[in-house]
């Protein structure tokens, strides 16, 4: 499977759940300067967000490959191709199977990019190093994009500093000193001049990027967040980095209690206003000697997952689970919550599967033949992914192995179906409802071996096969320009049938099918609207099939 990057031109109606497009640095709020920053970010989202009525989606998930007519190419490929070079700094497996960082430089010369690639290289580092990615640094590829600016350093308006750079970054963005951006932004309206530069060479050299970051070769502290995060090579940059993608990558919150008028009521993973225990979000980590609310006592719950009152920018009425967590003071680590969200977001990018054999997914099997199966399963740094082999369905006892082999005599004639399914037990996720820890592949046998169509057999066993195409383009956007995708389900019997689809957090999106269903192979198609005859954004989404006690969700990409 292949990651896709898509961006969607938003209309009037979109603009008001449009989050922050750039976000800036922890703060804890007890200053007016920081205030006012805060202040600063909602201004830069509303006026420099929305009036390029342009908004990125990144889809965590399978490949990126991006339409000519998705971005405004500031510069020819010619162009970018003579200035900018790309190098892997870090390889740990295909592309398509791997979350894809990438970092350009800004503000380094010719002579200095030597100097970017080992600031880069710094960069990945101490991003890997930090829980929970450090666990799953083997998920990452990185690369670094060279490119030379005429001046070295960044603007410093405020210090009457400035600098000819790629990119055209300025700290002192709506006067706050340490708030770095490039164009669109309160200096400078246009988008080709900045932002517009990192999109074209996105797209010429790493259109298959999951995380970008830009690196100013500027001592100064400073940063901003979005796509691209920004942060210049102060010591303090890395901290900025991994702060803000919890918010772009994870979908976390800010837990800051500092009051901020106008900012959207929209909870996020790691906030709620929610005070009744059995409906707090994350109520399975928190202990059931836990006072709720918590109160706010270091001595007794420092350490604890409880609901905490002071998140989403309001001091009373908003709770986030724990006392101190990255998502609200510069410096210390995600709490728990955090962490599991940060995990979830990894695997609904990439599947824990690296790849299977055979390719081929219907197989025949004569009489006194065998067949052989292998899966090679994502490897995090401290645990083994857990793998378990089905024949009809049914666990095939102490097959927890990556090979597995079966002989036509212990299926019989007709059709069967061989599955496997990986899994992360990591005890650092406990609610993983769409199941995004683990994913399955299956094959089919037809044991009479003359060559028949396994598919017309009656099945066997319930099942729910991969969407075909996927990913695909309801307004045929990019390489894809497929305006349904067709779901394929099994029933062994008939019964009541629903199919659903969902987003990654759970929101029914739509029903596809809710009815009595004969035995048999059946089909449905979506087009990537909701249940209200909406389009959906760029993503993925969850469908899910539930026959009778059987239940099985699989993950398909949507792009525009």
């Amino acid at each position: 499977m292949k990651k896709i990057i898509a961006a969607t031109l938003l209309n009037l109606s979109e603009v008001h759940s449009l989050q922050k497009k750039q976000r800036i640095l922890p703060t804890d709020g007890n200053n007016p300067t920081d205030r006012m920053f805060l202040f600063i970010r909602w201004v830069v989202s509303i006026r420099w967000g929305f009036s390029f009525w342009f908004r990125p989606i990144c889809i965590a998930k399978i490949g990126r490959k991006i339409g000519a007519a998705a971005f405004l190419l500031v510069l020819s490929s010619a162009q970018l191709h003579a200035q900018a070079t790309i190098q892997q700094i870090l390889q740990n497996g295909a592309t398509g199977s791997r979350l894809n960082l990438v970092m350009l430089s800004e503000g380094y010369t010719s002579q200095q990019l030597p100097a970017f690639v080992s600031d880069a290289t710094t960069m990945l580092n101490k991003l890997l190093n930090t829980p929970p990615f450090k666990e799953y640094s083997s998920y990452f590829n990185a690369f670094a994009i060279a490119v030379a600016s005429n001046e070295s350093g960044s603007d410093h308006p405020a210090s009457g500093v400035f600098r000819d750079t790629f990119f055209n970054s300025s700290f002192d963005s709506f006067d706050i000193p340490k708030l770095l951006t490039i164009p669109p932004n309160d200096r400078d309206e246009n988008y080709a001049k900045g932002r517009g530069r990192v999109d074209s060479l996105l797209q010429l050299l790493m259109p298959e990027y999951d995380i970008v970051i830009l690196i100013v070769n500027d001592p100064q502290f400073g940063g901003s967040g979005g796509v691209p995060a920004i942060t210049s090579i102060n010591p303090g940059g890395p901290e900025i980095v991994v702060h803000e993608l919890g918010h772009s990558f994870a979908g976390l919150g800010d837990e800051y209690s500092t009051p901020f008028p106008g900012y959207p009521e929209v909870e996020e993973p790691n906030t709620t206003r929610e005070t009744r225990r059995d409906f707090i979000k994350w109520r399975s980590w928190i202990s059931v000697s836990t006072q709720i609310p918590t109160p706010p006592v270091a001595s007794q719950y420092a350490a604890a997952i409880g609901l905490f009152e002071g998140a989403h920018y309001h001091a009373t009425g908003w709770f986030r689970p724990k006392l101190n967590c990255k998502m609200r003071t510069y410096g210390v680590a995600f709490c728990e919550v955090c962490t599991e969200t940060l995990i979830k977001s990894q695997y609904a990018v990439i599947s824990p599967i690296e790849s299977f054999s055979p390719p081929a997914k219907a197989i025949a099997l004569n009489a006194g033949d065998s067949a052989s199966f292998s899966v090679v399963p994502m490897q995090p740094a401290t645990q083994e992914l857990g793998i378990q082999w089905f024949i009809d369905g049914v666990p095939v006892s102490n097959a927890t192995s990556p090979e597995f082999r079966v002989f036509a005599e212990e299926l019989g004639e007709g059709a069967h179906q061989i599955k496997v399914k990986v899994f992360d037990n990591t005890a650092l996720v406990r609610n993983d409802p769409l199941q995004l820890l683990s994913d399955s592949t299956s094959w089919t046998i037809n044991g009479t071996g003359d060559g028949n169509d396994p598919s017309h057999a009656i099945p066997a066993y319930y099942s729910l096969e991969q969407n075909y195409p996927n990913p695909f383009a309801p307004l045929g956007r990019g390489t894809f320009g497929n305006p349904q995708t067709e779901i394929r389900f099994a029933l062994p019997e008939a019964g009541q049938v629903t199919v659903k689809i969902f987003n990654t957090i759970g929101q029914e999106v739509r029903t596809l099918v809710m009815g009595q269903y004969e035995t048999g192979v059946h089909f449905v198609t979506w087009n990537g609207r909701d249940n209200n005859g909406n389009a959906v954004a760029s993503g993925v989404y969850l469908y899910q099939l539930q026959a009778d006690s059987f239940q099985q969700a699989r993950k398909m990409n949507l792009l525009r």
